[in-house]
């Protein structure tokens, strides 16, 4: 028998990074490796906007993609 988990547990455990959001673009899970990409840690980032959290630059332009 297979025991489920809640997706929270599930998504924290993974060892990639992983970032999730709302539909506001709130961050609502960002795992243990995601501070060390970001400088934020969980409970400075969850309710923040996701553009605030991670933010994504154009390598040729270096302008913000959001």
């Amino acid at each position: 028998m297979v025991r489920e988990l809640p997706l929270d547990i599930t998504l924290a455990g993974i060892r990639d990074t992983m970032i999730t959001a709302d539909a506001r673009g709130r961050v609502t899970l960002l795992n243990a490796k995601d501070g060390r990409l970001t400088g934020w840690f969980y409970a400075e980032a969850v309710g923040q906007p996701l553009v605030a959290v991670f933010r994504i630059v154009n390598a040729q332009t270096r302008c913000d993609v959001f």
